[in-house]
């Protein structure tokens, strides 16, 4: 496994632990989550569209399941300085 591919499991653990942690979803219930790495430096290093793919699931507004991911997100593990969202609901992390 290469560099970026440890990082992106590390990032993904931390979101998926957020999740459960903000009671949106149990386990089971979590989707795959993808981690991106936009285009564009200035979008951040990562993003994530989870807090959009639990909008069936959790019945909530996207942008509300985000700030409940963010607010449950343990940076430190994650080595993530800066989490924020974009637009409906896009995780966007530094």
């Amino acid at each position: 496994m290469d560099v970026l591919n440890e990082v992106k499991a590390v990032v993904k653990q931390a979101i998926t632990d957020a999740v459960i942690a903000a009671g949106i979803v149990d386990a089971a219930q979590l989707p795959e989550i993808i981690i991106e790495v936009p285009k564009e430096k200035t979008h951040g290093d990562f993003a994530t569209n989870v807090a959009m793919q639990l909008t069936r699931i959790a019945k909530q507004n996207p942008r509300l399941i985000a700030e409940q991911i963010i607010a449950n997100l343990n940076k430190e593990q994650a080595n993530i300085a800066e989490a924020e969202i974009a637009g409906p609901g896009l995780l966007i992390l530094k």
